[in-house]
């Protein structure tokens, strides 16, 4: 991990405002992995790593967000049991395959996608505004 050597102090509370601005979006409307990434990615990690830090953040919100709806008997434990079979099965088959792809080609696909995720977020919040 030669590339933490050249992670400055600036780049570390670079990381530390953009941790606190995504998280704070994304506790409102989701996607705050869409500012996250970016500067990970710019700062020189990875890609593999980017993507790694990121579910990291990601799996902590949905963690706390799934035991706020499971405490207010907002979810379906038989619809949980029989969805998180095919939902790790997909996530270690990513997670796997991900390794085998070069960081050029990943860099690429995240840098395509998340303009696309943007879309269709900003699409979901104008249909919520709409029905309220």
């Amino acid at each position: 991990m030669e590339f933490l050597e050249d992670i400055t102090t600036t780049w570390i509370i670079i990381f530390i405002i953009t941790g606190f601005i995504a998280g704070y979006v994304d506790s409102i409307a989701g996607g705050g992995g869409m500012i996250q990434v970016p500067v990970l990615l710019y700062s020189g990690i990875p890609p593999v790593f980017v993507l790694a830090t990121n579910k990291m953040a990601s799996l902590f919100g949905t963690l706390m967000a799934t035991i706020k709806y499971f405490l207010s008997k907002k979810i379906s434990i038989r619809v949980v049991s029989i969805a998180i079979i095919p939902c790790l099965l997909a996530s270690y088959l990513g997670s796997s395959l991900v390794m085998y792809i070069p960081d050029y080609i990943i860099q690429w696909a995240i840098l395509i996608a998340i303009p696309i995720a943007l879309i269709f977020l900003l699409k979901k919040s104008s249909k919520i505004k709409e029905e309220n």
